[in-house]
């Protein structure tokens, strides 16, 4: 990748894999090879980095790694055990929102001066149009069929998905590239996908991976400006964001659309419970659970975990494994 200088930071991060060699484990203070041990002496580490340590063991590996354990809340994903003794830390997009503030400068200082061969394997960077002023899916389509998306001699291959002919509200996407390529375009109705009908919301991400290329580190300081020069058609992406705003207008769609929702589906049902019963504190008390639904639970971030030291392996679920491995 060439780094394009000259633009702000337009783009925030929205997923970041990286590997290090599971020698780092060793130097951080791992007592044994095991692979509990190796993960409590990264968990220590990560927890200073991002604000959140490693928390439990998933029942089965990931990535083609023997073991997986779960990084905070569901923020991310810690493999270990083969692929040639590495370690793969995955911190999705939920994750990134729940660090701690400076954590991209933490990380960049770790892999940077810390880890024994790190590697960025996947960072994903993306920009966000409110308004749907600045870019669109329509526009996206042009510019690939401009060649703006042409960035050697081949011109990638592009893909719609969603209601094209016919918009519903429901969102369009256009998508660039290959995902098991090195540098994947998606361009998509944020705003639709979150339930909101036509909303104006536009996304423009980028993934890339380490596939025929090195990622540098420098993209966890400067994402707007590799976002930028990925393709000519996004030379354009000069306005600063935050993943602070971000998330706050994605929670707003995602709460609209299940207001919505009840509005549609329950409303009827509820006005004729208010009509029998005649109080709507009455009709709440029938009807409420104590559940976040689903496509909200993920803007609940946890302050306080559970260190992965404190917590009590199931002999049913991991006898074998308690065996192999954690038994030192």
């Amino acid at each position: 990748m060439v780094r394009k200088p000259g633009f702000g930071q337009c783009a925030i991060l929205d997923w970041v894999n990286f590997t290090i060699s599971a020698d780092t484990c060793w130097n951080l203070g791992a007592r044994t090879p095991a692979p509990r041990d190796m993960v409590i002496a990264l968990s220590a580490r990560l927890a200073d980095i991002f604000g959140f340590p490693v928390t439990r063991p998933l029942p089965s590996g990931r990535n083609f790694y023997d073991y997986a354990f779960d990084l905070g809340d569901g923020y991310g994903t810690v493999c270990i055990g083969g692929q040639r003794g590495t370690v793969l830390v995955m911190l999705n997009g939920t994750g990134i929102t729940a660090a701690k503030e400076g954590w991209e400068r933490r990380l960049y200082d770790f892999l940077r001066f810390e880890a024994v061969c790190p590697r960025l394997t996947r960072v994903d960077c993306a920009y966000d149009d409110f308004t749907g002023e600045s870019y669109s899916v329509d526009r996206a389509k042009a510019d690939h069929a401009a060649g703006l998306y042409t960035c050697h001699v081949m011109e990638p291959d592009c893909e719609e998905r969603g209601a094209w002919k016919r918009p519903s509200g429901k969102g369009r996407s256009f998508y660039v590239g290959h995902r098991a390529n090195g540098k994947f375009a998606r361009v998509y109705e944020k705003g639709m996908q979150l339930g909101h009908a036509f909303h104006p919301w536009v996304r423009v991400e980028v993934e890339f991976k380490a596939v025929d290329r090195v990622i540098p580190f420098e993209i966890l300081l400067h994402p707007g400006e590799y976002l930028a020069a990925a393709y000519p058609a996004l030379a354009f992406l000069q306005e600063k964001q935050t993943r602070i705003e971000t998330y706050r207008r994605e929670a707003d769609c995602s709460y609209t659309a299940v207001k919505d929702w009840l509005k549609r589906q329950c409303g009827p049902a509820l006005d004729f419970m208010l009509a029998v019963e005649g109080s709507a504190e009455r009709v709440l008390e029938l009807v409420r659970r104590d559940v976040i639904p689903g496509r909200m639970a993920r803007y609940i971030i946890h302050d306080e975990f559970k260190p992965i030291e404190s917590i009590t392996f199931n002999p049913a679920s991991w006898e074998e494994a308690l065996q192999r491995a954690f038994i030192s």
